[in-house]
């Protein structure tokens, strides 16, 4: 059997990048995610090349537009301090991106899904 990490309350769950994924699946969210990404990277670029600090705006409203992405596409729930303050939430849309880009996201999310129905069967026992 599969080994689960534990959640404050001991209770088995899934790693935090799984549960990422099982949030992140509805093309129409990860488009909204592709969006606030540009925000938060291309924003402070366009800012410093175009010396217009006008463009950081982009940056602080990007983890609101992947928050309005999840309420808009039903993609899961999202905490909205989370998206709009946390840095994993930075560094796992990054990596979500690299592997669709390399075509590898898909063996994430089917292994996210397995997983979960693992959790599933685990506590209802």
């Amino acid at each position: 059997m599969t080994s689960f990490p534990r959640d404050r309350n001991g209770n088995p769950t899934l790693e935090s990048w799984e549960l990422f994924v099982l949030r992140h699946q509805k093309p129409s969210n990860l488009a909204g995610h592709f969006i606030s990404l540009l925000l938060f990277y291309g924003s402070p670029l366009l800012a410093l090349l175009t010396s217009q600090p006008i463009w950081l705006v982009g940056f602080f409203v990007s983890g609101g537009v992947g928050a309005l992405s999840h309420h808009l596409t039903g993609d899961g729930k999202v905490n909205l301090q989370e998206a709009t303050s946390s840095p994993r939430v930075v560094f796992y849309v990054t990596i979500m991106f690299a592997k669709l880009a390399l075509g590898t996201y898909q063996n994430d999310i089917d292994r996210a899904n397995a997983r979960y129905q693992q959790l599933l069967r685990l506590t209802r026992n």
